[in-house]
């Protein structure tokens, strides 16, 4: 390779190594909002967070042995704005997992129950819990 060329590709490879080096860093990417985890209004379930119903349950349930306090204080409130089906699918997860600590607990019963008292009806007669 002649002096002159080697010159002219040192010098171009010069170039390119200065303007990529000079380039401003590209944008971060944009940020996405995550999306809703369900139920209206981005409201969610926890059903962990549902134990407190335990309560409202055993006072429902004849024979529960709750203590008597019936009113969906703790409860109801914690199923945000989630009516209907999605609050039956909230609740229906918390049965099903016994977060609520009722042994030997009749699930569509206590689900009926919990669905009227916190009054999030609109649900079908046919709809059923899935199997845990």
């Amino acid at each position: 390779m002649a002096p002159s060329k080697f010159i002219a590709v040192l010098l171009a490879l010069a170039a390119v190594s200065m303007a990529a080096a000079q380039a401003p860093p590209p944008p971060p990417p944009p940020a996405t909002p995550p999306a809703p985890s369900s139920g209206n209004n981005g409201t969610s379930c926890d059903p962990l967070r549902l134990r407190v119903c335990g309560n409202l349950l055993r006072g429902l349930l004849p024979g529960g042995g709750g203590n008597g306090t019936t009113n969906g204080d703790q409860c109801c409130p914690l199923l945000g704005g989630l009516v209907g089906v999605d609050a039956a699918v909230c609740l229906c997860t918390a049965l099903r997992a016994n977060v609520l600590g009722i042994v030997n607990l009749n699930v569509p019963l206590g689900l009926r129950l919990l669905l009227s008292q916190c009054g999030r009806g609109g649900v079908s007669a046919s709809f059923t819990c899935a199997p845990a």
